[in-house]
C-alpha cells in the first residue's frame, strides 16, 4: 500500500471530526442555555456579575463588553492581564488570516499533486493545500519566506504591546495602598533572628523608624487540629440550633467517647455548646502562648511606607545571608510550605525534577500510540501488521472517526489526566505562595504539553507517515521528514476543532453545576452553609495559560507550512476568549491577587514558541533546496535580542515597581490602616477565634435585614433567598472567603475523620506537652 493512501484519508478524517465536533458544540451550547434558564444561580455565583438577564446569550455579550476599568475594581489585575493575553492570541491569528488568503492558492496550484502515485512526494487530499505540494527549489517558496517574516513581525508587535501594558498594570498595582506593598518576606532566617522581637529589632536597626510589625511562621499542627475541632463544634452547634428553629424541637443524637459506652438521646445543642467551649478555651490558651511552638526560618516584616519595603526587597540576598523578597498578599501565603527548610527544598527540587523527567518520557508511550492510530494505512502496509487491514475496509465515516477524531480526544484526555500530578509535584517543592505554585505549574505543564503534543506527536507521526519509504530509502530521511511534517497539520486541525468543542463543554460546566446544586439544596442546611455553597470556585491561571501557549505555538509553527490550520486556530481562540470571559466574570473567584505576575513567564514561553517556529522554517527551506530561504536566518537572532531588550527596559519595574523618592510621600497611609496591617501577616493558627463567630453573627444579621427590605418591596418569594445570599457576598473577597472555606472544609474533615469522636481531656493535655506528638497525630488524621 502506498503512502498516498494516508493522504487520501486526510480529508475524510477531517470531515468526520468536523461533523462530530460541530454536533457536540451545538449540543453543549443548547444544554448551557437550558441549564442557565433553570438554574441561573449556578452560573451567576459572583455578587458583582455584570448581567442578571435570563436572555439566552445576553450574558455572553455582557461578558465580552465588560470594560477593563470596571474589571480592575471588581476582579483585579490578574483578570485584566489574563484577558489581554487571550486577546493577543485572538488578534495574532486574526491578522494571520492574510497569510491564509495568500498562501492557500499558491500551495493548491503547485505541481506535486500531479506526480506518479508511487512517488513519496505526491500529494492528495488536504495536503494539496499545504507546503508539501510545492516542488523542491520552486520560486513559490518566496511567498512563504515573506509569510515567515510577516508572522514574526506581527507576533513581535503584539507581544511588545502586551508587555508594555503589563508593566503599566504592575506599576498601578504597586501604587495601591495595600499591605503587600509595604511588606517583605524573609526566608532562611538564622537562629538568632527567629523571634518576632529580634527580627523587628534587626530591621529597625538598619531602617530606623520604618518597622511596623514582624511575624515568624511557626510549626503549629497541634493548634491547627484544635481549631478544626472548634470549627466542627461551632458548625454542628449552628446546625442543631437551626433544626430547633425549624422544627421547634431540640434535636438529640448518638455520641460516644473513647473508653465509654455509647449514650443515646443526648441533647445536641447542649453537647456541641459544651464541646465548643472546651475547644475554645484550649485554642485561646495556645494562641496566647505562641512560643510553645517551634519557630521556622520564614518571617514577614511590614514597614510604615512602601519606599522602605521596596528598597529592602530588591536585593534578593541580604548581606546578612537571608533571602528578602516582596511579600505576597496575606491570602496568597502558603503557611504550610513556609515551614520547609532551605536544605529540604533543595532535596525536594532535585528529586521531584528527576521524577518529572521520568514522567515526561514515560508519557510518550500513550502519545506514540495515539500518533500510530492516525497512520493506520501506513502501518498495515508493514509486514506483521496486516491483521489491522480490516479497519481500512469499513465505511469512510467510521474510519475517519478512528483515524481523525479519536486520537485527538485521546491526547486531550491524557493531557488532562496528568495535570493533577504536576500540581502535586509543584506543591511538594514547597513554594512560598499560591502564585509561585501557579508559576511552577505553568512552566512544567507547558513543557510537558509542548514536548508531548508538538515534538513527540509530530515527529512520530511524520516518521510513521513515511515509514515504508524510510525503510526502502534510508538516505532520503531528511527530505521525507520535510514532506511529512506539514501533513501532520490534519491532526492538529482536528485537535483545534476538538478543543473548541471542549470550550463549549466548559461553558456549560455540568460537573461544577451538579456539585453546586448538591451542596446548596441537599448538603447545606443552615444559612451559613448555604453562603459557603454560593462561594464561586477559584480559577487556576497557571495551567490554563500553559495550555493556550502550547496551542499558540502549534498554530504558529504550522501557519506557514499548512495555512489551512489558521481559521481553525482563530475559531478556537475565539471560543476560549468567550468561555473564559464568561466564566471568570460570573462563576469564578480569585481569593488572592498576584498583580498579573504570570505574564512575564507567558511572554518568555511565547518567545520560545516563536523561536521554535523560526528554526523549523529554516530547516524546511534547507531540505527543500530553496536558497533564498536563508533570508529568515536572522529571525531567531532578532527574537533573542527582542527578549533581551524588553527585559532590560522593564524587568525591574515589573518585579518590585518603581523605587523613587516621590513614591514615599504618595504611599503614606492613615494611622488606622497601619494599625490594622500589623496583624495581616499573623499566621492563621494564631488569629483570634472571635472573628469566626462574629462573621456568622454578622451574616445572620445581614440576612434578616435584607429579607425585611425585600419583603417590604413586595418582591417574588422564590428568588428572595437566592438574591439575598448572593448580595451578602458583596465585597467578600480575599481573606474572608478563604477563611470561610477553610473553616468549613476543616470542620467537615474533622467530623469525617473523627467519626463523631472527640479527644478526652487527658489526651489533649498529652498533646500540649509534646508538639511532635501533635504533628504525628495531625499527619495521621
Amino acid at each position: 500500500m502506498s503512502e498516498n493512501t494516508t493522504a487520501d484519508s486526510s480529508a475524510e478524517n477531517f470531515l468526520s471530526a468536523l461533523v462530530i465536533n460541530t454536533a457536540l458544540g451545538l449540543l453543549f451550547i443548547f444544554l448551557f442555555v437550558v441549564t442557565r434558564l433553570i438554574f441561573k444561580q449556578a452560573y451567576h455565583r459572583r455578587p458583582d456579575c455584570p448581567s442578571s438577564s435570563r436572555l439566552p446569550f445576553r450574558c455572553i455579550w455582557d461578558a465580552i463588553t465588560y470594560s477593563d476599568e470596571r474589571a480592575w475594581e471588581s476582579h483585579g489585575p490578574d483578570f485584566i492581564v489574563y484577558s489581554r493575553f487571550l486577546r493577543i492570541l485572538l488578534y495574532t491569528f486574526a491578522t494571520y488570516i492574510l497569510i491564509f488568503v495568500i498562501l492557500i492558492p499558491i500551495n493548491a496550484t503547485a505541481d506535486n499533486k500531479y506526480l506518479p502515485r508511487d512517488d513519496p512526494k505526491r500529494t492528495s487530499g488536504m495536503t494539496v493545500l499545504m507546503m508539501s505540494n510545492i516542488p523542491d527549489g520552486n520560486a513559490r517558496y518566496a511567498a512563504h519566506v515573506v509569510a515567515v517574516w510577516f508572522a514574526s513581525i506581527v507576533a513581535y508587535a503584539f507581544l511588545f504591546y502586551g508587555y508594555k501594558a503589563y508593566i503599566h498594570d504592575r506599576r498601578r498595582w504597586f501604587a495601591q495602598k495595600n499591605v503587600r506593598n509595604y511588606s517583605v518576606m524573609i526566608r532562611d532566617l538564622p537562629n538568632d533572628l527567629r523571634t518576632e522581637p529580634k527580627l523587628a529589632a534587626w530591621f529597625e536597626k538598619h531602617y530606623p523608624g520604618n518597622v511596623l510589625s514582624a511575624h515568624i511562621v511557626r510549626k503549629a499542627p497541634g493548634l491547627a487540629t484544635k481549631r478544626k475541632n472548634y470549627t466542627k463544634a461551632n458548625n454542628s452547634l449552628e446546625t442543631a440550633e437551626f433544626k430547633l428553629q425549624k422544627t421547634g424541637e431540640r434535636p438529640t443524637g448518638f455520641f460516644f467517647a473513647m473508653g465509654c459506652k455509647p449514650k443515646k438521646g443526648i441533647d445536641q445543642i447542649d453537647y456541641w455548646a459544651e464541646q465548643k467551649q472546651i475547644w475554645r478555651e484550649k485554642c485561646l490558651q495556645r494562641i496566647a502562648d505562641p512560643e510553645h511552638y517551634p519557630a521556622t526560618r520564614t518571617g514577614f516584616v511590614t514597614m510604615d511606607n512602601s519606599f522602605a519595603a521596596r528598597s529592602i526587597s530588591y536585593p534578593r540576598k541580604h548581606p546578612y545571608q537571608f533571602e528578602v523578597v516582596p511579600a505576597p498578599e496575606p491570602n496568597d501565603v502558603l503557611y504550610s510550605t513556609a515551614t520547609v527548610s532551605f536544605f529540604s527544598r533543595v532535596i525536594r527540587w532535585i528529586v521531584l525534577n528527576i521524577a518529572f523527567t521520568l514522567l515526561v518520557f514515560f508519557w510518550t508511550i500513550p502519545i506514540a500510540f495515539a500518533a500510530s492510530v492516525t497512520t493506520l494505512s501506513t502501518i498495515t502496509a508493514l509486514s506483521g501488521f496486516g491483521w489491522l487491514s480490516w479497519i481500512l475496509d469499513i465505511t469512510p465515516e467510521i474510519r475517519g472517526l478512528i483515524e481523525g477524531y479519536l486520537p485527538t480526544l485521546f491526547v486531550i484526555i491524557f493531557m488532562a489526566i496528568i495535570l493533577p500530578l504536576i500540581k502535586l509535584i509543584c506543591w511538594v517543592e514547597a513554594p512560598p505562595s499560591h502564585s509561585s505554585h501557579e508559576a511552577k505549574v505553568l512552566f512544567k505543564y507547558w513543557f510537558f504539553e509542548l514536548f508531548q503534543i508538538l515534538l513527540v506527536f509530530s515527529i512520530i507521526g511524520s516518521v510513521l507517515t513515511a515509514l515504508q519509504n524510510f525503510i526502502n530509502n534510508p538516505s532520503s530521511i531528511p527530505n521525507l521528514l520535510a514532506q511529512a511534517l506539514p501533513r501532520q497539520a490534519t491532526f492538529y486541525t482536528i485537535l483545534f476543532l476538538t478543543a473548541a468543542s471542549r470550550e463549549f463543554l466548559a461553558l456549560w460546566n455540568p460537573f461544577a453545576t451538579i456539585i453546586f446544586l448538591l451542596k446548596y439544596y441537599i448538603i447545606a442546611k443552615t444559612p451559613h452553609q448555604k453562603q459557603l455553597a454560593i462561594v464561586p470556585p477559584a480559577f487556576f491561571y497557571g495551567s490554563a495559560a500553559s495550555v493556550l501557549i502550547v496551542y499558540w505555538t502549534i498554530g504558529l509553527v504550522y501557519c506557514v507550512m499548512a495555512p489551512i490550520i489558521i481559521p481553525f486556530v482563530l475559531f478556537f481562540f475565539l471560543c476560549v476568549y468567550i468561555r473564559n470571559r464568561h466564566n471568570l466574570l460570573f462563576s469564578h473567584l480569585k481569593v488572592y491577587e498576584g498583580g498579573g505576575y504570570f505574564y512575564e513567564q507567558i511572554f518568555d514561553l511565547m518567545l520560545v514558541g516563536m523561536f521554535l517556529f523560526q528554526i523549523v522554517m529554516i530547516g524546511l527551506f534547507a531540505v527543500n533546496y530553496f536558497a533564498p530561504g536563508a533570508a529568515i536566518v536572522p529571525l531567531p537572532i532578532f527574537t533573542i535580542i527582542f527578549w533581551w531588550v524588553v527585559h532590560r527596559w522593564w524587568d525591574r519595574r515589573g518585579r518590585v515597581g518603581v523605587v523613587e523618592d516621590k513614591w514615599k510621600d504618595y504611599l503614606e497611609v492613615k494611622e488606622e490602616d497601619l494599625d490594622r496591617w500589623k496583624e495581616e501577616y499573623r499566621q492563621p493558627e494564631f488569629r483570634e477565634l472571635e472573628d469566626w463567630e462574629e462573621e456568622n453573627e454578622e451574616f445572620n444579621e445581614q440576612r434578616l435585614d435584607e429579607k425585611g427590605k425585600l419583603k417590604a418591596r413586595g418582591t417574588r418569594g422564590e428568588e428572595h433567598d437566592d438574591d439575598v445570599e448572593m448580595g451578602i457576598l458583596n465585597g467578600k473577597r480575599g481573606k474572608e472567603v478563604e477563611s470561610d472555606a477553610e473553616t468549613e472544609s476543616g470542620g467537615e474533615r474533622a467530623e469525617s475523620n473523627g467519626n463523631g469522636k472527640t479527644k478526652t481531656e487527658s489526651e489533649e493535655e498529652s498533646d500540649d506537652e509534646d508538639p511532635e506528638t501533635e504533628t504525628e497525630e495531625s499527619d495521621s488524621k
